[in-house]
């Protein structure tokens, strides 16, 4: 099953929390995911201010926001809170 766009927003910044700033080329090599998809993604966070862009000389870093870490700490907390609930299908 492939991995969800939510899914893979909550990795980019996972990521980003615990690698600190990443290019674009170290983002792609470590989500092992393809250039276009990753783009958009990375437009989608920084528009919605879950990510911010870093200038570090002649290449772009992304960063994590404060928004972002509190989007992370609810995705923690979420799953304690439905414990024992099945999903339905």
């Amino acid at each position: 099953m492939s991995t969800s766009k939510l899914e893979l927003c909550i990795n980019i910044a996972q990521l980003l929390t615990e690698s600190g700033p990443q290019t674009t080329e170290q983002l792609k090599a470590r989500l092992e995911i393809n250039s276009n998809l990753l783009h958009r993604q990375l437009k989608f966070l920084v528009l919605q201010n879950v990510i911010k862009i870093e200038n570090t000389g002649p290449s772009i870093a992304y960063r994590i926001a404060s928004r972002g870490i509190k989007i992370l700490e609810f995705f923690k907390v979420l799953p304690s809170r439905f414990e024992g609930i099945e999903a339905s299908t």
